[in-house]
This record gives C-alpha cells, structure tokens and sequence, in this order.
C-alpha cells in the first residue's frame, strides 16, 4: 500500500530546519550568503562557458575556419610572412578560400588634413572580410583596385572605437594613413 509518510516526514524536516535556522540567526546569514555567492559563481561560469564553447562563432561557416601558422626555431607559433602567404596561397587545393591578418600591430598615423592621430594597424588580405561573411557597418571593404598595382594599400577599415573617438562618428573618406615613417602605405 502506498502512502505519503514521506511527504509529512519531509514537512516535518523542513519546519525544523526553519526553526532552527530562525534561533542561530548568525548561522541563518552565513547560509543564505553562500548559496547567493554559489548561485552567483554557477551563473557566471555557466555564462562564460556558454558563450566560449556552445555558442557558435558570429561568422559564415565557422565550423568550417582554420588557422595555419608557421612555427619558428624555437617552436612558438607566429603568423606567416606575407610573401609565405602568397606562396600557401598558389599552392593550395585543399582550402575553399584563404586569407592572411597579422595579430602584430604597428604604429601609424591617419590624417584628415586638419589634424593627425596615432593609432595602430594590423594588416589584412583583401578576401578577409567575404571569407568569414562579414562587412564593415558603414562604407565598403577592400577592392582588388586598392591595391595599386602592388602587394600594399593605403586603404583602411577603421575600427568602431576609432571612428567615434576620433572621427566623431562621422564619415571619413578624407582621412589619409601613414606608418611611422610618414609614406602612405600599409
């Protein structure tokens, strides 16, 4: 036969367990501090994890990414040469698409006429952008024209930091890059 002892036995836990958290008030603060800080901590770890491990890249087929470096002589991974690039570029038939982005960044200088500002740049392949599905969100990304003939442009993508600091979100198609030498190219 079945009956709810268990649950009037449950009753009775919980209506101690409320008396005598109510008669060590001190014990009742330090019990409900560390479950909230518990809560807390879970919630937080939870958030971080799922956003770096569940949540799947903001980008076109991102199951689909690789990076390749180049390992120098003491075994550390470092981006390639740009003229390496090139080469894996021309020689590859197992990538869809390849494109090339330094993590080094190097000083410069933009310049609108009016005044000058020192930043930093990273360099980037033109097919960057379309490879990973992605556009600026104002203006237009790198042409094949950009280039001027060369391997190098003086075209440049601002970073949204960058373009309200700076720029008073305005639009900037004056602004002229220079690196720390004062040529302008990139």
């Amino acid at each position: 036969m079945w009956s709810l002892n268990w649950l009037e036995q449950f009753e009775w836990d919980l209506r101690f367990a409320i008396r005598t958290l109510f008669r060590n008030r001190g014990f009742m603060v330090v019990a409900v501090a560390s479950l909230a800080i518990g809560i807390g901590a879970d919630t937080t770890i939870f958030s971080v994890i799922n956003t770096v491990l569940f949540r799947p890249l903001p980008f076109k087929n991102p199951g689909r990414l690789v990076t390749l470096y180049e390992i120098d002589g003491q075994g550390r991974r470092q981006s390639p040469t740009h003229e390496l690039f090139v080469q894996w570029n021309a020689q590859s038939a197992a990538f869809e698409a390849m494109a090339y982005f330094t993590s080094e960044t190097r000083p410069m200088t933009l310049s609108t006429g009016r005044e000058a500002v020192r930043t930093t740049y990273q360099r980037m392949h033109l097919n960057l952008f379309p490879l990973l599905g992605v556009e600026p969100a104002l203006g237009r990304g790198f042409l094949k024209e950009d280039l001027n003939g060369g391997q190098k442009s003086s075209t440049v993508i601002l970073s949204h930091r960058l373009w309200q600091s700076q720029f008073g979100a305005g639009r900037t198609s004056s602004v002229r890059p220079t690196d720390s030498t004062g040529r302008a190219s990139l």
